[in-house]
């Protein structure tokens, strides 16, 4: 009886590891790099298919220094405050891409941080507490 209640404990803690493992494997890295501090983490990836194609969207409660050390990890840059196309902004943290009711950034860029090249564009900003991320690789 012993044996098989060590065979059994021994199966579910296989089972813990390998759904541990898989998980891990399936998080993305923009979460991953959030510190472990991070509360009321919501996340959101949009893959159309097989391509490597994606808009992420990421919102969770951190403090203003960690959200500093995150844009750095990514090397973010502020958003220039005196742009020539301030419509563009609403791309960036609008919300007619995500239907998502945690999805609540301002439309303003104060605070915004981002980088751009040729297929890749990334956005962060800091508002009440709240880390908004935002990555689209086209």
């Amino acid at each position: 009886m012993k044996k098989l209640l060590l065979i059994f404990i021994t199966g579910l803690v296989f089972i813990a590891l390998g759904f541990w493992g898989w998980n891990e494997g399936n998080t993305w890295g923009y979460r991953k790099a959030l510190p472990r501090s991070a509360e009321e983490i919501n996340e959101l990836a949009l893959q159309p298919g097989f391509i490597p194609d994606y808009s992420y969207f990421l919102k969770a409660k951190i403090k203003e220094k960690e959200f500093l050390k995150y844009v750095e990890k990514y090397d973010l840059k502020p958003f220039p405050e005196n742009t020539e196309r301030p419509e563009e902004y609403k791309f960036w943290f609008g919300t007619e891409d995500i239907e998502k009711s945690w999805w609540t950034p301002s439309p303003h860029s104060v605070g915004s941080y981002i980088k751009r090249d040729d297929s890749m564009f990334m956005c962060a900003k800091y508002e009440n507490g709240y880390i908004y991320f935002k990555a689209i690789r086209s």
